[in-house]
């Protein structure tokens, strides 16, 4: 379901946005992703 303006100019920069069905909700998440180069992955 596509997001209607209105709501992405509520949403803080750096945000992303999920429609979940069963609950007929959008869902806005910052996801954090940071990598350990001595263990070779992500934490």
């Amino acid at each position: 379901m596509p997001v209607d303006s209105k709501i992405l100019e509520s949403i803080p920069e750096g945000c992303g946005v999920n429609w979940n069905a069963k609950n007929q909700r959008y869902g806005v998440f910052k996801s954090k992703y940071v990598y350990n180069p001595e263990k070779k992955r992500g934490q």
